[in-house]
Protein backbone atom coordinates (compact mmCIF):
# COMPACT_ATOMS: atom_id res chain seq x y z
CA UNK A 1 0.00 0.00 0.00
CA UNK A 2 1.33 3.39 -1.03
CA UNK A 3 0.21 6.74 0.38
CA UNK A 4 1.10 10.34 -0.35
CA UNK A 5 1.83 10.74 3.35
CA UNK A 6 4.46 7.99 3.47
CA UNK A 7 5.72 7.23 -0.04
CA UNK A 8 5.92 10.59 -1.81
CA UNK A 9 9.49 11.41 -2.82
CA UNK A 10 10.87 14.78 -3.89
CA UNK A 11 7.83 16.97 -3.36
CA UNK A 12 4.92 17.70 -1.04
CA UNK A 13 1.27 16.82 -1.44
CA UNK A 14 -0.33 19.59 -3.49
CA UNK A 15 -3.92 19.98 -4.70
CA UNK A 16 -4.41 19.84 -8.45
CA UNK A 17 -1.32 17.69 -9.09
CA UNK A 18 -0.66 14.54 -11.12
CA UNK A 19 1.40 11.92 -9.31
CA UNK A 20 3.27 8.93 -10.73
CA UNK A 21 4.05 5.51 -9.28
CA UNK A 22 7.49 4.03 -9.89
CA UNK A 23 8.88 0.53 -9.36
CA UNK A 24 12.52 0.16 -8.31
CA UNK A 25 14.83 -2.72 -9.16
CA UNK A 26 14.73 -3.89 -5.53
CA UNK A 27 10.95 -4.53 -5.83
CA UNK A 28 9.94 -1.45 -3.83
CA UNK A 29 7.72 1.37 -5.01
CA UNK A 30 7.35 5.10 -4.51
CA UNK A 31 5.29 8.10 -5.67
CA UNK A 32 6.63 11.21 -7.41
CA UNK A 33 5.28 14.34 -9.06
CA UNK A 34 8.02 13.90 -11.69
CA UNK A 35 6.88 12.01 -14.79
CA UNK A 36 10.36 11.87 -16.36
CA UNK A 37 12.40 9.73 -13.96
CA UNK A 38 14.50 7.27 -15.98
CA UNK A 39 16.32 5.39 -13.23
CA UNK A 40 13.14 3.51 -12.23
CA UNK A 41 10.14 2.10 -14.06
CA UNK A 42 6.99 4.21 -14.37
CA UNK A 43 4.00 1.90 -13.84
CA UNK A 44 1.03 4.21 -13.31
CA UNK A 45 -0.36 7.27 -11.68
CA UNK A 46 -3.34 9.27 -10.43
CA UNK A 47 -4.58 12.82 -9.85
CA UNK A 48 -4.79 14.57 -6.48
CA UNK A 49 -7.53 17.08 -7.14
CA UNK A 50 -8.77 20.40 -5.78
CA UNK A 51 -11.50 18.78 -3.70
CA UNK A 52 -10.40 18.91 -0.09
CA UNK A 53 -10.01 15.74 1.95
CA UNK A 54 -12.68 16.98 4.39
CA UNK A 55 -14.94 18.83 1.95
CA UNK A 56 -18.65 18.51 2.72
CA UNK A 57 -21.29 17.24 0.32
CA UNK A 58 -22.28 19.85 -2.28
CA UNK A 59 -24.55 20.15 -5.29
CA UNK A 60 -26.42 16.97 -6.14
CA UNK A 61 -23.62 14.71 -4.97
CA UNK A 62 -23.93 12.14 -2.20
CA UNK A 63 -21.48 11.30 0.56
CA UNK A 64 -20.65 8.11 -1.36
CA UNK A 65 -19.68 10.28 -4.34
CA UNK A 66 -17.51 12.58 -2.23
CA UNK A 67 -15.56 9.65 -0.80
CA UNK A 68 -14.35 8.86 -4.32
CA UNK A 69 -13.24 12.37 -5.28
CA UNK A 70 -11.90 13.97 -2.11
CA UNK A 71 -8.11 14.29 -2.35
CA UNK A 72 -7.03 11.47 -4.67
CA UNK A 73 -9.65 11.11 -7.40
CA UNK A 74 -10.45 7.41 -7.61
CA UNK A 75 -11.57 7.77 -11.24
CA UNK A 76 -8.11 9.02 -12.23
CA UNK A 77 -6.05 5.87 -11.53
CA UNK A 78 -4.20 4.53 -14.54
CA UNK A 79 -1.42 2.02 -15.28
CA UNK A 80 0.50 0.82 -18.32
CA UNK A 81 -2.54 -0.87 -19.88
CA UNK A 82 -5.53 0.76 -18.17
CA UNK A 83 -5.06 4.30 -19.36
CA UNK A 84 -6.18 6.83 -22.00
CA UNK A 85 -4.69 6.85 -25.50
CA UNK A 86 -3.65 10.45 -24.80
CA UNK A 87 -1.64 11.79 -21.88
CA UNK A 88 -3.33 10.69 -18.63
CA UNK A 89 -2.58 14.00 -16.93
CA UNK A 90 -5.68 15.52 -15.37
CA UNK A 91 -8.06 12.91 -16.74
CA UNK A 92 -10.71 10.60 -15.24
CA UNK A 93 -12.35 7.45 -16.57
CA UNK A 94 -16.13 7.63 -16.78
CA UNK A 95 -17.95 4.71 -18.39
CA UNK A 96 -14.91 3.47 -20.29
CA UNK A 97 -13.94 6.85 -21.78
CA UNK A 98 -11.48 9.41 -20.41
CA UNK A 99 -12.34 13.06 -19.78
CA UNK A 100 -10.36 16.15 -18.82
CA UNK A 101 -10.98 17.22 -15.23
CA UNK A 102 -10.28 20.84 -16.08
CA UNK A 103 -11.35 23.28 -18.79
CA UNK A 104 -8.86 23.89 -21.57
CA UNK A 105 -6.21 26.42 -20.60
CA UNK A 106 -4.67 29.01 -22.92
CA UNK A 107 -1.13 27.57 -22.54
CA UNK A 108 -2.06 23.99 -23.44
CA UNK A 109 1.17 23.32 -25.40
CA UNK A 110 3.24 23.73 -22.24
CA UNK A 111 0.73 22.50 -19.67
CA UNK A 112 -1.42 19.96 -21.49
CA UNK A 113 -5.15 20.35 -21.92
CA UNK A 114 -6.17 19.69 -18.30
CA UNK A 115 -4.41 21.50 -15.49
CA UNK A 116 -5.56 23.48 -12.45
CA UNK A 117 -4.73 27.08 -11.63
CA UNK A 118 -4.31 28.38 -15.18
CA UNK A 119 -6.31 30.71 -17.42
CA UNK A 120 -9.45 29.49 -19.14
CA UNK A 121 -9.14 29.45 -22.93
CA UNK A 122 -11.85 31.39 -24.75
CA UNK A 123 -12.49 33.31 -27.91
CA UNK A 124 -11.63 36.70 -26.43
CA UNK A 125 -8.58 38.03 -24.57
CA UNK A 126 -10.18 41.00 -22.84
CA UNK A 127 -13.42 39.75 -21.30
CA UNK A 128 -13.86 38.00 -17.93
CA UNK A 129 -10.19 37.08 -17.66
CA UNK A 130 -10.15 34.62 -20.55
CA UNK A 131 -7.26 34.29 -23.01
CA UNK A 132 -6.94 33.03 -26.57
CA UNK A 133 -5.32 29.59 -26.70
CA UNK A 134 -2.00 28.94 -28.37
CA UNK A 135 -1.95 27.51 -31.90
CA UNK A 136 -0.80 23.85 -31.72
CA UNK A 137 2.59 23.13 -33.25
CA UNK A 138 0.93 20.74 -35.72
CA UNK A 139 -1.03 23.65 -37.17
CA UNK A 140 1.78 26.16 -37.55
CA UNK A 141 2.17 27.29 -33.95
CA UNK A 142 5.46 27.91 -32.16
CA UNK A 143 4.26 28.12 -28.53
CA UNK A 144 4.09 31.89 -28.92
CA UNK A 145 1.37 32.49 -31.52
CA UNK A 146 -2.22 32.61 -30.26
CA UNK A 147 -5.32 31.95 -32.27
CA UNK A 148 -7.03 35.19 -33.22
CA UNK A 149 -10.34 33.54 -32.37
CA UNK A 150 -11.57 30.27 -30.90
CA UNK A 151 -14.17 28.72 -33.14
CA UNK A 152 -15.33 25.09 -33.35
CA UNK A 153 -12.63 24.61 -35.98
CA UNK A 154 -9.86 25.68 -33.59
CA UNK A 155 -11.29 23.53 -30.79
CA UNK A 156 -11.10 20.51 -33.08
CA UNK A 157 -7.48 21.32 -33.93
CA UNK A 158 -6.45 21.57 -30.29
CA UNK A 159 -8.20 18.29 -29.57
CA UNK A 160 -6.58 16.44 -32.47
CA UNK A 161 -3.12 17.81 -31.65
CA UNK A 162 -3.47 16.23 -28.20
CA UNK A 163 -4.90 12.89 -29.40
CA UNK A 164 -8.27 13.88 -27.97
CA UNK A 165 -11.74 14.86 -29.21
CA UNK A 166 -14.69 17.11 -28.37
CA UNK A 167 -17.46 15.82 -26.11
CA UNK A 168 -20.90 14.89 -27.44
CA UNK A 169 -24.20 16.05 -25.99
CA UNK A 170 -25.18 12.44 -25.28
CA UNK A 171 -22.26 11.96 -22.86
CA UNK A 172 -22.09 15.42 -21.30
CA UNK A 173 -25.07 15.05 -18.89
CA UNK A 174 -23.36 12.01 -17.37
CA UNK A 175 -19.93 13.51 -16.78
CA UNK A 176 -21.49 16.74 -15.42
CA UNK A 177 -24.00 15.02 -13.16
CA UNK A 178 -23.80 16.01 -9.51
CA UNK A 179 -23.49 19.78 -9.93
CA UNK A 180 -25.97 22.18 -8.44
CA UNK A 181 -28.29 22.85 -11.35
CA UNK A 182 -29.38 26.29 -12.52
CA UNK A 183 -26.49 28.30 -11.07
CA UNK A 184 -23.35 29.90 -12.50
CA UNK A 185 -20.00 31.07 -11.19
CA UNK A 186 -20.47 34.83 -11.55
CA UNK A 187 -24.15 35.22 -10.71
CA UNK A 188 -23.83 32.98 -7.66
CA UNK A 189 -20.49 34.51 -6.57
CA UNK A 190 -18.41 31.34 -6.68
CA UNK A 191 -15.48 32.94 -8.50
CA UNK A 192 -12.30 33.86 -6.69
CA UNK A 193 -10.51 35.00 -9.85
CA UNK A 194 -12.52 35.47 -13.05
CA UNK A 195 -11.07 33.40 -15.86
CA UNK A 196 -9.07 31.09 -13.60
CA UNK A 197 -9.35 27.31 -13.57
CA UNK A 198 -10.30 26.83 -9.93
CA UNK A 199 -12.57 24.84 -7.63
CA UNK A 200 -16.26 25.64 -7.19
CA UNK A 201 -17.72 22.87 -5.00
CA UNK A 202 -21.28 23.31 -6.30
CA UNK A 203 -20.10 23.18 -9.92
CA UNK A 204 -18.01 20.02 -9.49
CA UNK A 205 -19.52 16.80 -10.83
CA UNK A 206 -19.75 13.51 -8.96
CA UNK A 207 -16.68 12.35 -10.91
CA UNK A 208 -14.60 15.35 -9.91
CA UNK A 209 -14.98 17.27 -13.18
CA UNK A 210 -14.23 20.87 -12.17
CA UNK A 211 -16.28 23.87 -13.38
CA UNK A 212 -18.42 21.30 -15.16
CA UNK A 213 -21.26 23.76 -15.72
CA UNK A 214 -22.05 27.43 -15.26
CA UNK A 215 -18.51 28.63 -15.96
CA UNK A 216 -17.72 28.31 -19.66
CA UNK A 217 -19.68 26.92 -22.57
CA UNK A 218 -17.67 24.15 -24.20
CA UNK A 219 -17.76 23.29 -27.87
CA UNK A 220 -19.41 19.89 -28.39
CA UNK A 221 -18.98 17.48 -31.25
CA UNK A 222 -22.60 17.51 -32.45
CA UNK A 223 -23.53 19.58 -35.51
CA UNK A 224 -26.97 20.73 -36.65
CA UNK A 225 -28.64 22.76 -39.39
CA UNK A 226 -30.09 26.13 -38.39
CA UNK A 227 -33.82 25.38 -38.17
CA UNK A 228 -35.32 28.36 -40.01
CA UNK A 229 -32.84 28.77 -42.87
CA UNK A 230 -33.97 27.65 -46.32
CA UNK A 231 -31.49 29.14 -48.79
CA UNK A 232 -28.42 27.04 -49.56
CA UNK A 233 -25.17 28.51 -50.90
CA UNK A 234 -21.38 28.31 -50.76
CA UNK A 235 -19.93 30.38 -47.92
CA UNK A 236 -16.28 31.42 -47.41
CA UNK A 237 -16.11 31.21 -43.62
CA UNK A 238 -13.41 28.57 -43.14
CA UNK A 239 -10.35 30.83 -42.98
CA UNK A 240 -9.56 30.20 -46.67
CA UNK A 241 -9.53 26.43 -46.22
CA UNK A 242 -12.29 25.59 -48.65
CA UNK A 243 -15.93 26.68 -48.42
CA UNK A 244 -19.06 25.35 -46.74
CA UNK A 245 -22.17 24.63 -48.79
CA UNK A 246 -25.05 25.06 -46.36
CA UNK A 247 -27.80 27.41 -45.27
CA UNK A 248 -26.98 30.94 -44.13
CA UNK A 249 -26.16 30.22 -40.48
CA UNK A 250 -25.27 26.55 -40.66
CA UNK A 251 -23.87 24.25 -39.63
CA UNK A 252 -24.23 25.08 -35.97
CA UNK A 253 -22.27 23.25 -33.26
CA UNK A 254 -23.69 22.44 -29.85
CA UNK A 255 -22.26 24.24 -26.82
CA UNK A 256 -22.57 22.54 -23.44
CA UNK A 257 -22.98 23.46 -19.78
CA UNK A 258 -23.49 27.23 -19.66
CA UNK A 259 -21.16 30.17 -18.92
CA UNK A 260 -20.45 32.23 -15.81
CA UNK A 261 -23.50 34.48 -16.24
CA UNK A 262 -26.11 31.98 -17.43
CA UNK A 263 -27.73 31.36 -14.04
CA UNK A 264 -30.86 29.21 -14.31
CA UNK A 265 -29.98 28.25 -17.90
CA UNK A 266 -26.79 26.48 -16.82
CA UNK A 267 -26.67 22.83 -15.84
CA UNK A 268 -25.69 19.29 -16.69
CA UNK A 269 -28.15 19.10 -19.59
CA UNK A 270 -27.75 22.71 -20.72
CA UNK A 271 -27.10 23.07 -24.45
CA UNK A 272 -27.02 25.90 -26.98
CA UNK A 273 -27.52 25.02 -30.64
CA UNK A 274 -27.62 28.59 -31.97
CA UNK A 275 -24.01 29.36 -32.86
CA UNK A 276 -22.42 28.35 -36.15
CA UNK A 277 -19.08 26.58 -36.33
CA UNK A 278 -17.20 29.79 -37.17
CA UNK A 279 -18.51 31.68 -34.10
CA UNK A 280 -16.00 32.92 -31.51
CA UNK A 281 -16.67 34.54 -28.15
CA UNK A 282 -15.19 34.91 -24.67
CA UNK A 283 -17.80 32.58 -23.16
CA UNK A 284 -16.93 29.56 -25.32
CA UNK A 285 -13.99 27.24 -24.69
CA UNK A 286 -13.69 23.48 -24.55
CA UNK A 287 -13.06 20.39 -22.48
CA UNK A 288 -11.64 17.30 -24.15
CA UNK A 289 -11.99 13.52 -24.03
CA UNK A 290 -10.43 10.41 -25.54
CA UNK A 291 -10.75 6.62 -25.73
CA UNK A 292 -9.05 4.04 -23.53
CA UNK A 293 -5.81 2.48 -24.72
CA UNK A 294 -7.17 -1.05 -24.32
CA UNK A 295 -10.97 -0.94 -24.46
CA UNK A 296 -12.76 -4.01 -23.14
CA UNK A 297 -13.81 -6.27 -26.00
CA UNK A 298 -16.57 -8.86 -25.74
CA UNK A 299 -15.97 -12.16 -27.49
CA UNK A 300 -18.45 -13.33 -30.09
CA UNK A 301 -19.79 -16.86 -30.16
Amino acid sequence: TLTLASNLVGSSKTAGTDYYVYAKSDATFYISANDAITADRLIGGFHYGLIGETETVTGNKLEADMVKIRGINQYSFWDLKYRPVASPKGMVNIGGKWYDIYLLNSEHITNGTSKAGLTIAGGDSVTAGRLMPKIPLEYGGNNTLNYGKFTWFQACEVAKANAKRLISYSEFPTIAYGVLEGVSSSINAYETVAGKIEHYPNLTSKYGIEQATGTQWIWGSDLANYPTDTVWAWKANTDSRGQIYSTDNSPTAVMLGGHRGDGVNAGSRASNWFNYVWYSGWSVGCRLACDSLNPVRKSRK
